[in-house]
């Protein structure tokens, strides 16, 4: 099935949760803020957003944000591990 396809047993919002994905459940889902969001969407880690409200609400297409959002978590992941392992006290080397 195409994305865009409805399914007759399918809600709008079933619809519009297969569809699009906010800046909210990608809060959740990668473990950061709002304001880290929207500063990767400056920066172009994101693709460009449908606008919703002027601008209060940010909504992308599901497809076409997953790849940025999986490279994403792959950074953060990376860099969440290197900072762990900087604050993980040394361990005792034995003589």
């Amino acid at each position: 099935m195409h994305p865009a396809t409805p399914t007759d047993s399918e809600t709008a919002q079933q619809r519009f949760d297969r569809l699009y994905i906010t800046s909210s459940e990608i809060c959740r889902s990668l473990g950061v803020t709002r304001t880290t969001v929207l500063q990767a969407r400056r920066r172009k880690l994101l693709p460009e957003p449908v606008a919703v409200n002027g601008c209060t609400l940010y909504i992308w297409e599901r497809h076409t944000a997953q790849p940025f959002i999986d490279a994403w978590r792959v950074i953060l992941s990376t860099r969440r591990r290197f900072f762990a392992e900087q604050r993980a006290p040394a361990t005792a080397v034995p003589a």
